[in-house]
């Protein structure tokens, strides 16, 4: 009984941070850096759950908070992704991409030069929770890899053994 209570509480405190975190963004244009603090105050380490659900309601959040400012057009180096026309191109040759290989560029350019964990991945591309017994998101960087990198001087997508995937711009 007092777990659940105590479960039911710590969901309502995430709710109502949710809640001031959104009110925060509305009202002010604030760096990002202040409601991601008082997030991680009031979440502990072994709720990953709560984690990845706030994760996700902050990057909701986030994306409305700055759909009027934002370009539609996102750039990294050479490589050009045009969220309204859905197409991608690098060195100006159009690239075609399938829905989930949008989706998971989109993600790697908007997070440039973070290491991007599997389970971020899964969770934000596919919307599902990641099982580590599958390949689905290896699958996708590497066909991602393929067209994005394939026949470039210049590689963009990278591996980071033991904790997820990064595309980083070349130091010019």
């Amino acid at each position: 009984m007092r777990l659940k209570l105590l479960t039911n509480l710590n969901t309502l405190l995430l709710v109502t941070v949710c809640v001031a975190l959104a009110a925060t963004l509305w009202w002010s244009q604030r760096a990002l850096q202040q409601p991601v603090q008082l997030m991680e105050r009031y979440l502990t380490l072994s709720q990953q759950f709560q984690r990845e659900v706030a994760d996700r309601m902050l990057a909701d959040i986030l994306r409305r908070g700055h759909a009027g400012n934002e370009s539609t057009t996102l750039r990294v180096a050479d490589l050009e992704l045009d969220l309204l026309r859905r197409r991608v191109s690098r060195n100006g040759k159009r690239i075609d991409l399938t829905a989930k290989e949008f989706g998971l560029l989109e993600l790697l350019m908007r997070r440039q030069g973070e290491v991007l964990p599997r389970s971020l991945i899964a969770s934000q591309v596919w919307d599902m929770p990641f099982g580590s017994d599958t390949n689905v998101i290896d699958v996708a960087v590497r066909r991602l890899r393929l067209k994005i990198d394939e026949g470039q001087e210049t590689k963009m997508i990278f591996t980071v053994r033991g904790m997820g995937y990064m595309l980083e711009a070349p130091e010019q």
